[in-house]
Order: structure tokens, then sequence, then C-alpha cells
């Protein structure tokens, strides 16, 4: 007898990097999905990616700390025409990046919930340029002194390899 049931990887959300299997049940076709469950689900090549046509893409944000760039990847479709604006971009090597992500405050100031998507869709679209991104250097709820440490630290290693250019670039979003 023929198995006709789907199944998908599931991150057990209590042990990081453990997986299991979880079978789904056949849909009656003739009665349509009753639930979003109930949609077909996209093919999953991993726990962290889920495959479609066009794209591999994060299938949950993740905090900073929980960012694997060995795994987590996103690929942009082959057949996307390049922005005028857009120069050429020969090197493999773009640069390192340092993300400073101030979630939380000392002082009587409210969380800024939404800053670990946006610390992911940086990280996602810098990677995808090129450029080096490291665990150690996705900095969050930083002080002022640890802050201006980082940036020295980097600076120092930067001109100690090579003086070719140091880009800081600040964000802000309201």
């Amino acid at each position: 007898m023929e198995n006709n049931s789907q199944s998908r990887v599931v991150t057990d959300a209590g042990h990081k990097g453990q997986h299991k299997s979880e079978e789904l049940p056949e849909n009656d076709e003739s009665s349509g999905p009753s639930s979003i469950s109930d949609l077909p689900q996209a093919k999953t090549t991993t726990a962290d990616k889920v495959t479609t046509p066009q794209t591999t893409q994060i299938k949950k944000a993740k905090t900073p700390q929980e960012f694997d760039l060995k795994s987590d990847v996103y690929l942009e479709p082959q057949n996307t025409p390049r922005d005028d604006m857009e120069y050429e971009r020969n090197k493999s090597d773009q640069g390192l990046v340092v993300i400073f992500n101030q979630e939380s405050f000392l002082l009587n100031l409210s969380d800024r919930t939404g800053t670990t998507k946006d610390a992911n869709d940086i990280i996602c679209t810098l990677g995808r340029l090129g450029y080096n991104i490291e665990e150690r250097y996705i900095c969050v709820d930083f002080t002022t002194e640890q802050v201006k440490h980082k940036i020295d630290q980097r600076l120092n290693a930067q001109f100690t390899k090579s003086i070719e250019y140091t880009t800081l670039l600040p964000i802000k979003w309201k």
C-alpha cells in the first residue's frame, strides 16, 4: 500500500538544530481546504528555508543571536532586472557589516518592537549583496560605551588589514 501523505520538517522550538518529521493528512479535494493548515505546503529543504519556484525565503524572523549564516540563505530570482542605479559588484567580498540593534533601553522608554525583524532583513539583504556578516558583529542592546568600543575595534582592524574604505550606515526607523 502506498503512503500518499505529505511530510514537512518542523523545528522543535525547545531544541535548536533538532528537527522532527510531522505527517500531514491528505486533503479531500471535493470539499476544499477548511483552514490555512490544509493548504498545500511548499517543499521544505531545511527547517529554516522554504523553497518556492522563484526564491528561497527565510521561514520566520529570528533574533540576531539565532540567525545561522551558513544555512539561512535567500536566493534572488535570476531573472530580476538590475536597477539603473545599481553598479556592478565584481568582488566576492564586499566588506564586513556591523549591526547595532537597540530594542530595549535603560531609560524609561518603551521597547522598540520589530527591530529584530529589521535586523534580519538587513542581514538577508546585505548578505545577498556579498557583504560578510558575522554573528559577533550583530550587537543587540549595547550601551553607548560598547558601541564606541565596537566601532573603534572594527576601524582599527580595518586599518591594519588595508585602507580601502569604511562606510558607516546609520539606519533609523520611525
